[in-house]
């Protein structure tokens, strides 16, 4: 909807950002593709749902989008995470 925004993980440390970021066990036994849930990322409402087997994605309230890119872009700056257009 017009007040969401999503943000989209991939690659193969998409998985190890998550785990840092959100209180849902993201383990592929406990979260299959297909799946989502509404859960808690870094202290924000958020939906994750994993569309493929390496993709993530997370369904923000707008307002939120800007703390939450920033979060994910410090928790996979481990990993070197970046930024794709």
């Amino acid at each position: 909807g017009g007040g969401q925004t999503v943000l989209e993980l991939s690659g193969e440390k998409a998985r190890e950002v998550l785990m840092k970021s959100v209180i849902y066990d993201v383990h592929p036994s406990h979260f299959p593709v297909g799946k989502g849930v509404t859960t808690v990322f870094a202290k924000a409402t958020a939906i994750v749902r994993r569309p493929s087997e390496d993709r993530w994605e997370l369904v923000i309230r707008r307002s939120f989008a800007d703390y939450c890119y920033r979060w994910l872009l410090d928790a996979g700056e481990e990993y070197g995470i970046g930024v794709a257009k």
